[in-house]
């Protein structure tokens, strides 16, 4: 195995010190020479909801926002990022020559000031997806095969899983699923989109 992709969720819900001890973990994988890259699920970044638990009882602890998110998982994916989108926890990285690993965040969650709670849904912000069009339609990209990973899915995984489970797909999705390949060039290579909520994915040589 030469690459490990994990497309949230990564923690229950976003304490600082389920974070801090999942990264810890990662570091151990990477030490066995497995790069490991992340982007954020709905429940990982400001969610409001973050506790500790104490016997019966629990209390509000400590929870990450996006800032101190990408200082935790530098070294699985933001420090490695050819670029990062300032609107978002978004990268573009080349973990191999020629392949554009492409994270996208579409979570919805609110600023590190607010009281308001992480919504279950995802949208990319209108913003992310001019900085991604910006990057892909450029020269350089026409030489890249793209690897898009998203919390969010972008097919549906069972039939009616829109009308019983919307939140679980990305807002818009069956638009954003053929955005790839209606607004780019045909001359681009194809984009894969992987969008496992519960499992890792594994990519191999």
């Amino acid at each position: 195995m030469d690459l490990l992709l994990i497309p949230g969720d990564l923690t229950k819900d976003g304490a600082l010190s389920s974070h801090l001890q999942f990264a810890a973990y990662l570091d151990s994988i990477e030490q066995q020479g497995i790069r490991v890259f992340v982007v954020p699920g709905n429940h990982d970044v400001n969610s409001g909801r973050a506790v500790s638990y104490a016997d019966t009882s629990s209390t509000k602890t400590t929870q990450v926002g996006p800032g101190r998110f990408s200082e935790i998982y530098a070294a699985f994916a933001y420090d490695e990022a050819l670029y990062r989108d300032s609107f978002s926890l978004s990268y573009i990285a080349e973990p191999e020559q020629d392949l554009w690993l492409i994270g996208l965040d579409a979570c919805l969650y609110p600023d590190d000031h607010s009281t308001a709670y992480a919504e279950t849904g995802g949208e990319l912000r209108r913003e992310t997806i001019r900085w991604l069009e910006s990057h892909l339609l450029s020269e350089e990209a026409l030489r890249k095969t793209k690897l898009v990973v998203m919390h969010h899915g972008v097919l549906e995984h069972f039939h009616t899983q829109a009308r019983y489970f919307e939140d679980y797909l990305l807002h818009r999705y069956k638009r954003t699923s053929r955005w790839p390949i209606t607004s780019l060039p045909f001359t681009c290579k194809q984009v894969l989109m992987i969008n496992l909520i519960f499992l890792p994915t594994f990519v191999k040589k």
